[in-house]
């Protein structure tokens, strides 16, 4: 196994308020974490998403699908969510956030990882609005279902920037 093995997977995503001005998105990412002899799932909150990440994500799916496929990681190896995952449109308010907000610094696919039937990322977070920003780089495992809804969804999340003002396109 590989390093991997202790690292949060991404059960999913929901996309909520546009912030127009911005070209960027309210986003929940549901995660399952590893915790002593067991996994917790849940949500972390509040993550600001930029077009262009969507975009650059959106851009690698072809190389990026075919390098799961060619590696093996073409099934899926993980678990589903236990907890019930709301529907891609279904994400956070400003206002439901309680004020608590994270800009999406940068977020990378880095490599597959076939053993799980899943791709590796790195996301890089800056929490907004506090005395101090903190920023928080973290691993995570995006299993190969999740990915394929994530690629499903990212043309619809673009079209809901692009009618709240941002000037989203799709590739």
């Amino acid at each position: 196994m590989t390093h991997y093995k202790d690292a949060d997977q991404i059960l999913g995503f929901a996309f909520g308020e546009v912030l127009p001005d911005q070209g960027c998105i309210l986003t929940d990412i549901f995660v399952r974490t590893p915790r002593g002899q067991g996994q917790l799932e849940g949500k972390r909150s509040g993550l600001i998403v930029h077009q262009d990440v969507l975009q650059d994500i959106l851009a690698a799916k072809q190389p990026m699908l075919e390098a799961m496929t060619e590696m093996g990681a073409d099934r899926d190896v993980l678990a589903p969510a236990r907890i019930e995952l709301p529907a891609w449109d279904q994400g956070p308010t400003l206002r439901s956030t309680g004020g608590a907000v994270y800009l999406c610094q940068s977020f990378g696919i880095t490599e597959v990882v076939p053993e799980f039937g899943a791709v590796a990322a790195v996301i890089d977070v800056t929490l907004l609005g506090g005395p101090k920003a903190e920023s928080h780089k973290n691993d995570y495992l995006i299993p190969r279902h999740v990915l394929l809804t994530l690629l499903a969804d990212i043309p619809k999340v673009l079209a809901k920037i692009g009618k709240g003002g941002g000037a989203a396109a799709v590739h």
